[in-house]
């Protein structure tokens, strides 16, 4: 490709609409894409069998914690995934709590915003995805290196820890390889999305082409 992920219109970059020509946007792990805004900051708008949409996109909250109407009602994969494909218009977000000094947390599993020290500090704790009120595919609270995430993108290892650096032989050699197109990819044939999502580290070491050697050996030339 010799630019962004295909766009809604034909526009040029160096059109006469060449507002129009900034692409979609997506919500990790979907196949479906959202209009994002104009590059001269105008509004899009759609139209089809539900009716009209002109600006923003419709947002509904991850479980059932709240109006029926706001939520998808479901806090698993398997029915968030499902909502997701038969509602791909629709921003699909997890719950936040927020709490202010001297407030205790809920024991509830959802994300939430701490505030503290200083009342201009604020610490989020990410719990949650939008598709499920677990993080992990596979959790081991006494050994995070065995934490596995959801994999929906083709990572590599499948959400697993990826370090191609690392003393453990196997964990680096699968670190290096490559992964298959994930059903959810919105890519057309022929290509797929690069993600490498990692249970550790913020940084994982490997890209999600994979590699052929060292850090600086990265093979990841238009890979097709």
């Amino acid at each position: 490709m010799d630019g962004q992920k295909p766009g809604a219109t034909n526009a040029s970059l160096v059109g006469h609409d060449f507002h129009k020509s900034g692409g979609l946007q997506y919500q990790w792990g979907r196949k479906d894409p959202f209009p994002s805004n104009y590059k001269d900051l105008s509004v899009y708008t759609i139209r089809g069998e539900v009716g009209t949409l002109k600006g923003s996109v419709p947002s509904k909250y991850r479980g059932n914690l709240y109006a029926t109407s706001d939520n998808t009602g479901f806090d698993t994969p398997n029915g968030n995934i499902r909502y997701s494909i038969n509602n791909p218009i629709n921003l699909i977000i997890p719950p936040v709590y927020v709490y202010k000094i001297g407030e205790t947390p809920a024991s509830n599993g959802e994300n939430y915003l701490i505030q503290g020290p200083g009342t201009n500090d604020w610490e989020r704790k990410e719990q949650t995805t939008w598709f499920s009120k677990n993080k992990y595919k596979i959790f081991d609270s006494s050994n995070h290196y065995e934490n596995q995430t959801w994999d929906l993108w083709g990572d590599t290892r499948g959400g697993k820890w990826v370090n191609m650096n690392t003393s453990n032989a196997i964990v680096a050699k699968e670190s290096k390889q490559y992964a298959m197109k994930s059903s959810f990819d919105p890519c057309p044939c022929g290509w797929r999305v690069p993600s490498f999502y990692s249970s550790v580290d913020a940084e994982p070491k490997t890209s999600p082409w994979g590699k052929a050697g060292s850090m600086s050996n990265v093979d990841i030339s238009l890979i097709r």
